[in-house]
């Protein structure tokens, strides 16, 4: 079974050393790709480096969270200090991503900022009747959950990947044998042609 004696200092240091993937997805990285508005402002709130960015596509929690059309996950990076002027691998920023949903709103928050915060966030100040090493639980629980999802979908995105290969290569190979279909009634008509010409010749010899 799980042991939770020390998910305090678990959760500590993976923040601390804002712990990645392979791919170099952190925890935020994680929590603001699906929208988690809550868990990204807990993670800042424990030191979480909002300007991290992953190793495959130099992706950063604030584009991720654009390209979802979180709006409430991008105000709370842009107030946790992410960046609007990082770049990924292809030289995009947030708002190239943001550009991509479309959504005002989240271009304006990129440009001018995001809202004041109206009160202390539910998020940082903890549920009520609950103790930080509980709150610190069910925190490194969702972060395990949003992981185990995130590689099913990975999965799910490979398989759909070869399954469009495989359609790929049977509609080459279709192709192919469309071409070869034309050449062959091509080759047939030619026969025939010069069927009736030996025809028409043999009819005038006679």
């Amino acid at each position: 079974s799980q042991d939770w004696s020390k998910s305090d200092e678990r959760l500590l240091q993976a923040v601390e050393q804002n712990e990645s993937e392979k791919d170099g997805s952190t925890p935020l990285i994680l929590a603001a790709q699906m929208s988690r508005a809550e868990l990204c402002a807990f993670l800042l709130g424990r030191g979480a480096n909002a300007n991290i960015q992953d190793n495959e596509d130099g992706r950063s929690a604030l584009m991720l969270a654009c390209e979802s059309d979180s709006i409430e996950t991008v105000q709370v990076l842009l107030r946790g200090g992410a960046g609007t002027q990082l770049v990924d691998a292809l030289g995009h920023k947030a708002a190239d991503y943001s550009a991509t949903a479309g959504n005002q709103r989240i271009l304006q928050m990129l440009q001018h900022g995001p809202p004041p915060a109206s009160g202390p966030s539910a998020a940082l100040s903890g549920k009520p009747g609950k103790s930080p090493k509980a709150e610190d639980e069910e925190v490194f629980e969702e972060i395990r959950r949003l992981r185990l999802e995130r590689g099913r979908l990975l999965q799910k995105i490979k398989a759909l990947e070869q399954q469009q290969q495989s359609a790929l290569s049977a509609l080459k190979e279709l192709s192919q044998l469309k071409q070869r279909l034309m050449e062959a009634e091509a080759e047939r008509d030619q026969l025939l042609r010069e069927y009736e010409e030996l025809q028409e010749r043999f009819s005038k010899a006679q």
